[in-house]
């Protein structure tokens, strides 16, 4: 079995011969193949699956130090979900006119909203109150499925998220005949307590 390097082989050794004195050197090398396949692929799900089989191996604390950085640098996919449902959340609240909900989604103080150093809620509130002119009967703002999201660690395994999109904000004003359509760019920060920290939009010229 060792000799042929084969891990089922190995497997097989180990099932058959329980009581060998080659036992430690048989698990040893399965050990050595699984950690070798984790290394080479280097992934989270890699890792995650050599522990799996391995949770006392001899390259357990190392595989646990290699998810941590993993995750630090690579976006999950449930992670992508929850920045764009709080992104969502917050044009939602401008287009229902729910000052209440728009703060809820925003940090206590964000380091620059539309320009504001130290902003506020109230003054998210305030700018919530601004765009409706008196002449508006209909807002609805739709964010184009292009975000390009940075990751950063801000603690331990804690993380800030910069996003990078575009949105369409359709203005009606007495009637869908009247309506106005302005494309913007967005950036925006997310904190690592799940809300919005900074926001900057550039009106993009048609």
């Amino acid at each position: 079995a060792i000799v042929s390097g084969s891990k089922t082989a190995l497997l097989d050794f180990i099932a058959n011969h329980p009581d060998s004195e080659h036992l430690p050197e048989a698990r040893h090398k399965v050990d050595s193949i699984d950690w070798a396949d984790a290394i080479n692929e280097n992934s989270i799900d890699a890792m995650e699956l050599y522990l799996a089989q391995h949770a006392n191996g001899e390259h357990a604390d190392e595989a646990t130090t290699n998810i941590k950085q993993l995750k630090s640098k690579t976006l999950q996919p449930e992670e992508k979900s929850q920045v764009v449902s709080i992104l969502r959340h917050f044009f939602q609240s401008i287009n229902a006119k729910d000052e209440d909900a728009l703060q809820s989604s925003v940090a206590p103080i964000l380091t620059n909203f539309l320009g504001k150093q130290d902003a506020s809620r109230a003054d998210v509130a305030t700018f919530l109150n601004k765009i409706y002119k008196e002449d508006i009967t209909n807002m609805n703002w739709h964010l184009n499925n292009d975000y390009k999201i940075d990751k950063k660690e801000v603690g331990d395994e804690r993380y800030e998220y910069t996003v990078n999109f575009s949105s369409m904000q359709k203005i009606e004003r007495g009637s869908a005949e009247n309506s106005q359509e302005v494309r913007y760019q967005i950036k925006a920060t997310i904190n690592a307590d799940g809300l919005i920290s900074a926001m900057a939009m550039t009106k993009i010229l048609e």
